[in-house]
């Protein structure tokens, strides 16, 4: 198991760029549990009338999602600044989601996912997530999402 507890680089992880990335970093990294932290910027698409929407957030929950299995995909190391290797994602399923109330424009995230279960194909990964958001320490969203993951050639 390999654990990472610093800043980490989230492009080093995921394929997403602006306006779409909604990690800024990954602070804690296992490979069955992750945490991200996500500052909501000024004129993000997400917002209205200054408040993160629900897509937003969930789309956030993904993301972060996304590099517990996305970190197999990808070199992360720091010296690397765009990854080389293409990745298709996508939410597969939502079981379940619950959202509190809605963050506003230049709070902090902290998402933390756990890995419930994997099932790993011939260069795809679908994946199971339990996913929690926090909003200054206060749970704003929690979710179970289903992920499916593959590596373009």
């Amino acid at each position: 198991m390999t654990i990472h507890q610093k800043a980490l680089n989230i492009t080093q992880f995921l394929p997403h760029r602006d306006p779409m990335l909604l990690v800024d970093y990954i602070t804690e990294i296992t490979d069955n549990f992750v945490i991200t932290r996500y500052v909501i910027p000024v004129g993000s698409i997400f917002l209205k009338n200054n408040i993160f929407q629900e897509s937003g957030v969930i789309e956030n929950m993904a993301q972060t999602c996304s590099a517990i299995v996305g970190q197999t995909y990808f070199d992360h190391s720091d010296t690397q600044p765009e990854p080389t290797t293409k990745v298709l994602g996508f939410i597969s399923g939502i079981k379940k989601v619950e959202i509190n109330t809605l963050p506003e424009v230049e709070q902090s995230l902290i998402t933390k996912a756990e890995l419930v279960s994997r099932f790993e194909g011939d260069g795809y990964n679908l994946c199971t997530m339990n996913v929690t958001t926090f909003c200054n320490e206060k749970l704003i969203a929690k979710a179970n999402i289903n992920l499916f993951l593959q590596k373009v050639q």
